[in-house]
């Protein structure tokens, strides 16, 4: 990973704390067990200027147990059954979905970061870089992570989130797609022409 402090992207970066808990962090990539149905997928995007790096929009999708574990920025997170989410009338989100499945590395994965007995964890995906230096969209992958905000191994002890709370949440969802163009259909189509430009031209493995 490329230091996220320091602009020139130092690899050796010693003086700075983000940098320093980088050296120290240890990487761990953890696969599903054989029998689980665990797909772990993230639309990412994020700001980039010579001043600073701000993460404007994620999306972030975990398919386990035939439930569907859903946190977006503005929204936090639900758990819905995953027919449910099939079926859903929100076309938008599940276009989103089908985005971060072209984006991610690969699915069936998840890394742990480990400093100084702290736990996080990360999707390996590619992801949506706005650069206001160029004023260029472009997708890349390989120097960021996407950050999850769950431990996956207490996935299986979650719930589907109740009836109520659901209608709410996509109520909300609503509301924040039609406020700030979240989902918006024309920002929908640019995205998606810049990512099958990237799976065409980029080689995963």
């Amino acid at each position: 990973m490329e230091c996220l402090h320091h602009y020139d992207y130092s690899t050796e970066c010693t003086e700075c704390t983000e940098c320093v808990e980088r050296i120290e962090c240890v990487y761990n990539y953890h696969y599903p067990q054989k029998n689980d149905d665990v797909k772990f997928s993230a639309f990412f995007e994020f700001n980039k200027s010579e001043e600073k790096i701000d993460c404007c929009k994620y999306l972030i999708f975990i398919k386990f147990d035939n439930k569907m574990y859903i946190d977006i920025k503005g929204l936090t997170s639900i758990i819905i059954p995953y027919d449910q989410f099939i079926e859903n009338k929100n076309e938008d989100l599940k276009k989103y979905y089908e985005l971060s499945l072209k984006l991610s590395e690969n699915n069936n994965y998840i890394i742990e970061k480990k400093c100084n007995g702290k736990y996080d964890w990360f999707f390996n995906c590619a992801y949506i870089v706005n650069d206001s230096k160029t004023n260029i969209e472009r997708v890349e992958k390989g120097n960021y992570y996407c950050y999850c905000n769950i431990n996956p191994n207490i996935l299986k002890n979650e719930n589907v989130s109740s009836e109520e709370n659901i209608k709410k949440y996509f109520k909300k969802l609503n509301k924040l797609s039609s406020s700030v163009g979240y989902l918006h259909k024309s920002y929908y189509d640019k995205i998606e022409k810049l990512i099958t430009e990237f799976s065409t031209d980029t080689d995963f493995d």
